[in-house]
């Protein structure tokens, strides 16, 4: 007996790729296939299925429906048309998202492998089948000993046709090694639909970058140093400069006692001059007091669009905004990376996402300092200018931090990021119950 797309049928099916049981998870010995879940996904696919329409490409409903948000509805994975994914292990950890689905496919829905990202459009099976035949298939053992430890495979299954849709094994969350999840809220997310689901919840520590002490200087005089599992760039790189990256290659601005610490065991190797160690503080020093100093930005007809600084060091910068209204905010930067990382995920996510990192406000004496401390930069048009529209904005500054202040004594701890909502935020909580108790 054969299926449609003309492989034998499986009973019972077995799974591809010798992926081992989830519910039976040893970090030290694995298999899985997997289905990262990434923001990018989403606007993919949208490009994707505007160019075949372009192109006056049509599909088939009978293929299947690749509108299932997985993030929201992850047990419908059969129903979709196919479905991208990653073989991994212990040696190979690399994902396209920082979290997802752990999946089971029978051999005969497995029709592309790739020893990296092969591009493939799953919105259309025609072309997911074509893309198919020019490629040929690897084994599980193949695939994974011809990827790289540090890039992920891409394995596509068809998810509907055939005799046997893709199965829903369990979940799976990305870590550092020293096991915080690299996407607090999918990982969240994930947990959530493990327990929903009553499924296995496995947590794969990614590969730590920077492991060795180190001083790099590039042929161009660019200095970078990995030190204590950070790489710091000193030298050379322009607006990126004085950057660190941790062990998952996250960027922050490091705190001054770090930049010691690196160019201190740098002078300590012997590979950095005594004198250009003491440069490199001195231009970190600068850097520092150049971000910590408000900046005017002006629009083109000469009005103020905004006057922003930034503090704090690592996961605790903050940068401060006033923006062309009067109104301001502090932003977390580490937060704000993280909102962007799941703002394309779903509604649910940009709901959750939108609260929890909702910028707080600025006090008016905070927003007065702000403008007084910038003006000392400036000429003495641009200081009119800038006391000027502050005067005329104030006003908006101190009723949204009236507003603000109102709405914490109301709501207690969840007044932090009410204030940018108002009546809304009951609206949400009758439409929302679970997620109105779970924010409080």
């Amino acid at each position: 007996m054969s299926s449609p797309l003309g492989h034998e049928v499986l009973t019972p099916p077995e799974n591809w790729g010798g992926v081992t049981d989830p519910t039976l998870h040893d970090a030290s010995n694995f298999r899985y296939l997997v289905h990262g879940l990434n923001p990018a996904g989403g606007m993919s696919a949208l490009m994707s299925q505007k160019m075949d329409a372009e192109n006056g490409i049509t599909g088939d409903e009978g293929w299947g429906d690749q509108r299932i948000n997985l993030y929201d509805e992850p047990e419908r994975l059969g129903e979709r048309i196919a479905l991208s994914m990653s073989l991994i292990d212990q040696k190979h950890t690399d994902t396209w998202g920082e979290g997802g689905l752990v999946v089971g496919a029978a051999p005969e829905n497995i029709v592309v492998t790739s020893p990296a990202d092969n591009g493939t459009n799953n919105n259309n099976l025609d072309q997911v089948l074509a893309q198919a035949a020019r490629q040929p298939q690897l084994t599980g053992d193949s695939l994974l000993a011809q990827t790289s430890p540090r890039d992920y495979n891409e394995v596509v299954a068809v998810c509907k046709q055939g005799a046997h849709p893709l199965d829903l094994k369990g979940f799976f969350i990305k870590t550092t090694p020293s096991g915080e999840p690299l996407n607090r809220q999918l990982a969240d997310e994930m947990a959530n639909h493990a327990r929903r689901l009553g499924m296995p919840l496995v947590r794969i520590a990614s590969e730590a970058f920077h492991t060795s002490d180190r001083v790099d200087i590039k042929e161009d005089g660019k200095l970078a140093v990995e030190f204590n599992g950070h790489r710091y760039l000193l030298r050379g790189y322009g607006d990126s400069e004085f950057d660190a990256y941790d062990g998952q290659i996250r960027p922050r601005f490091p705190a001054p006692h770090e930049v010691e610490a690196a160019v201190s065991y740098s002078v300590s190797t012997g590979e950095l001059e005594t004198t250009k160690g003491a440069d490199i503080l001195k231009s970190y020093a600068a850097r520092d007091a150049q971000r910590q100093m408000p900046t005017v930005r002006f629009n083109d007809d000469g009005g103020v669009r905004s006057i922003s600084y930034r503090t704090g060091y690592g996961t605790n910068e903050d940068e401060v905004i006033l923006d062309g209204n009067g109104t301001g905010s502090r932003i977390n930067r580490a937060e704000q990376v993280a909102f962007m990382k799941n703002i394309g995920m779903s509604q649910s996510s940009r709901i959750v996402s939108r609260l929890k990192d909702k910028p707080a406000p600025i006090t008016p004496p905070e927003a007065d300092s702000m403008v007084e401390r910038a003006c000392a930069a400036l000429d003495e048009t641009e200081v009119n200018k800038v006391r000027e529209w502050f005067t005329q904005n104030r006003g908006n500054l101190v009723r949204q931090w009236e507003f603000h202040e109102q709405a914490r004594r109301r709501l207690g701890g969840f007044g932090v990021f009410s204030f940018a909502y108002g009546d809304k935020l009951q609206s949400l909580g009758d439409e929302f119950p679970a997620l109105y108790k779970t924010l409080r």
